[in-house]
Order: C-alpha cells, then sequence, then structure tokens
C-alpha cells in the first residue's frame, strides 16, 4: 500500500481553497440584492449587504496569497506565463470592484436611512464585481489547466 504524503498547508493551498468565495459570493450577493431590490425586502436587501461585505473579507487574503501560489506553479514548471500575468491584471480589478461594493455595503448598513439610489449602485456594483470575478476565475483556471486550455482552441 503506497503512504500518501502530507506536507503542510502554505500560501498556494490557501489561494487554491479560497479563491471561489468571491466567485461564488458574488454570484449569491447578486442573486439576493436583484431579488431583495425587485421585492422591495429590506431583510433580502441586508442579508445580500452581509455576502458582499463576508466576500469583501474574504477576497484579502485570495489576493495577498496570490503571490505566493505564482512562486509554488513557477516550481512546477508547464505553464505560461503570459497566463499568470493575465490573471494577476484581471486579479487586481477584481480585488478593486470587491472592495468597492464591500464599502458601499457596509455603508448601507451602517447608515440609518439610505438614499434609494444606493440599492441601485450596491447592485450595479455586485453585477460587475461578479463579471470580473468570473473572467478572473476563468484566467486563473487556464494557468494549471491544460483541458481547458486545449479545449479552447479547439484541440
Amino acid at each position: 500500500m503506497k503512504e500518501i504524503s502530507h506536507h503542510p498547508m502554505n500560501a498556494a493551498d490557501l489561494h487554491l481553497i479560497l479563491n471561489h468565495f468571491p466567485i461564488i459570493g458574488a454570484f449569491f450577493g447578486v442573486a439576493f440584492m436583484g431579488y431583495g431590490y425587485y421585492t422591495k425586502n429590506e431583510t433580502i436587501l441586508s442579508a445580500a449587504k452581509v455576502v458582499f461585505i463576508f466576500i469583501a473579507l474574504m477576497t484579502i487574503p485570495v489576493y495577498f496569497t496570490g503571490e505566493p501560489a505564482e512562486h509554488a506553479v513557477e516550481e512546477l514548471g508547464g505553464f505560461s506565463h503570459d497566463q499568470i500575468h493575465e490573471h494577476e491584471d484581471a486579479a487586481v480589478w477584481g480585488f478593486v470592484a470587491v472592495l468597492i461594493v464591500g464599502a458601499l455595503s457596509g455603508f448601507s448598513l451602517w447608515k440609518q436611512r439610505n438614499p434609494g439610489w444606493l440599492n441601485a449602485a450596491i447592485l450595479v456594483a455586485g453585477l460587475i464585481t461578479l463579471a470580473i470575478m468570473a473572467y478572473v476565475g476563468y484566467e486563473g483556471g487556464q494557468i494549471r489547466h491544460q483541458e481547458l486550455q486545449e479545449a479552447a482552441i479547439g484541440q
């Protein structure tokens, strides 16, 4: 029987574990925000804002473990530096977008009375964040998944 080797968790492992939160969280945040906005349900709107704050907080370690993850991949070989840089460039925009929607959500929850446009702004910021995060995830998936690269070029 072959023994399984164990290694301590490192920043690259953490990056790969946590990187799904911003994408999936943005999806749920937008879904809740859209539904709450449409139905004018304050409880659902508040839940959406909590989701956006949560994903903003979760994105911080995802973003800052990206560089150590890059170094770990460089040791493995079989990847494109250009692909990593595409992912990094997209990640900067994603990080900024998620921090904006998280800050807007936090401000909205903190305020006693919100202007009518604030929920609409959070919904739009959430949609933009979701689109950017989906692209960030797509670019990240291209780094080490040869089967995705081959499918994209039709081989």
